[in-house]
């Protein structure tokens, strides 16, 4: 599998992005990553996902990985739809 995320975007810090440890999805990280310049981590016990924004098609995407392979990659309409796509295959911690 090859990752389909853009070169040119650049990791955003602030806001973090999405966490399992508490369940939630930072203010402010929908709105930067809809720039179309940016990705963010979602952070889990068991995976690390990247995720960005796809503006042609109007869908987040985040890639999986596990032990640094990209494993898998959803995309949804908004970031609460995709987080729960990838715990519920993935895991929720």
């Amino acid at each position: 599998m090859e990752s389909r995320m853009p070169a040119h975007l650049k990791e955003i810090y602030s806001p973090a992005g999405m966490s399992n440890f508490d369940g939630e999805i930072d203010e402010g990280v929908d709105e930067a990553l809809r720039r179309g310049d940016v990705y963010t981590h979602h952070a889990a016990w068991d995976f690390n996902g990247k995720v960005w924004y796809d503006a042609e098609r109007g869908v987040f995407i985040e890639e999986i990985y596990r032990y640094q392979m990209l494993v898998g990659d959803y995309e949804a309409p908004t970031l609460r739809e995709l987080m729960q796509l990838t715990n519920d295959d993935w895991g929720w911690s």
